[in-house]
């Protein structure tokens, strides 16, 4: 079996819009990507790195190893 594989990245030092939600930062990436709705292994990854719980936070009142949790899950 083949299996597709994406890579992303996010430059070190990134800066977030602080005025956003996790949520919709999270959504509006996987929109402009062309992805209308969340994947299952979207799901799974925001799980397995701690975000599903942070998805109504903003931006800004997050921890750095928050912030960077949120980043890879962007990546």
């Amino acid at each position: 079996h083949r299996v597709a594989v994406g890579v992303g990245s996010i430059p070190d030092g990134a800066r977030l819009p602080q005025y956003l939600r996790v949520g919709a930062f999270l959504d509006g990436l996987r929109r402009a990507a062309g992805s209308p709705s969340e994947t299952d292994s979207e799901g799974e990854i925001r799980r397995a790195l701690g975000i599903a719980e942070l998805v109504e936070r903003p931006l800004a009142t997050l921890s750095l190893g928050q912030r960077r949790r949120v980043e890879l899950s962007a990546a």
